[in-house]
């Protein structure tokens, strides 16, 4: 059986996945507080990195899933995922300070489905820069 890494709350399609604990080791960021995510494309914020792992674990073993892809958590709320490994990701760690800039929204999506948003992280830290997505799946569409 396996379980996502992550939380995700959809309201109006009422679909809540919980985050769970076993086999990640997240750290509290003490830095200032991170700005918002940014909602408008093109639009950026500065935040900082909570926690990299993989995109999935094994829900009987609690082990992460190797070559199962990516999960980003930052401390403004906005978690992000790969199906792939990505190197500039992993070169990311627990506190780096990043730029997170909106890409691009997918079109004619179900009111309140905000899943396949795509951003753009530059890590100031190793000055590194890759493209993550909030879902693995794009929004239901109208």
């Amino acid at each position: 059986m396996l379980k996502l890494t992550s939380f995700l709350k959809v309201p109006t399609i009422g679909l809540t996945c919980l985050a769970t604990s076993a086999g990640l080791n997240f750290s509290l960021v003490s830095q200032a507080q991170a700005t918002g995510a940014p909602s408008d494309i093109g639009q950026c914020s500065e935040t900082y990195i909570t926690n990299i792992g993989t995109r999935l674990i094994d829900g009987a073993t609690g082990e992460p899933i190797v070559n199962s892809g990516v999960s980003l958590y930052l401390n403004n709320g906005i978690l992000l995922v790969s199906s792939n490994s990505l190197a500039e990701v992993l070169a990311s760690k627990p506190n780096d300070k990043v730029k997170l800039c909106l890409d691009s929204v997918p079109q004619n999506c179900s009111l309140n489905d905000h899943r396949g948003k795509v951003y753009k992280v530059i890590n100031y830290r190793t000055g590194k820069e890759f493209t993550l997505k909030n879902s693995i799946e794009s929004c239901r569409s109208l």
